[in-house]
C-alpha cells in the first residue's frame, strides 16, 4: 500500500512517469476493482475527500520551501515517501 500512496503523491505533483502510472493503475485495479481513474479509486478506498488532492499540492510547496531554506533539493521522491509513511501511522 505504501507504494500506492507513494505513487499517488508523485502523480499529484506531476512527477509519476506514463509507463510507471499504467502499472500502478493495473495493480490498484486489480487489487482494489475501480476504472481507468485508479487515483478515485485510492481516494475512495482511503476514504479521502475530494480535496486531498489540494492538500498534497500545498504540502508539496511547504516541502519545496523548507528545502530551499535548508539549501537542500527539493526531492520528488522523498516527499512521495513522507506522504506515505504519514498515512501509514493510521
Amino acid at each position: 500500500m505504501l507504494i500506492v500512496l507513494e505513487n499517488y503523491a508523485l502523480a499529484v505533483i506531476g512527477d509519476l512517469p506514463p509507463a510507471k502510472e499504467d502499472r500502478v493503475r493495473a495493480i490498484v485495479t486489480r487489487v482494489f476493482g475501480g476504472g481507468d481513474d485508479w487515483r478515485a479509486t485510492v481516494r475512495k478506498t482511503m476514504g479521502w475527500p475530494p480535496t486531498v488532492d489540494t492538500e498534497i499540492l500545498l504540502n508539496w510547496d511547504r516541502f519545496q520551501n523548507m528545502a530551499k531554506q535548508e539549501g537542500n533539493p527539493a526531492s520528488t521522491d522523498a516527499f512521495a515517501r513522507s506522504f506515505a509513511d504519514e498515512f501509514a501511522k493510521f
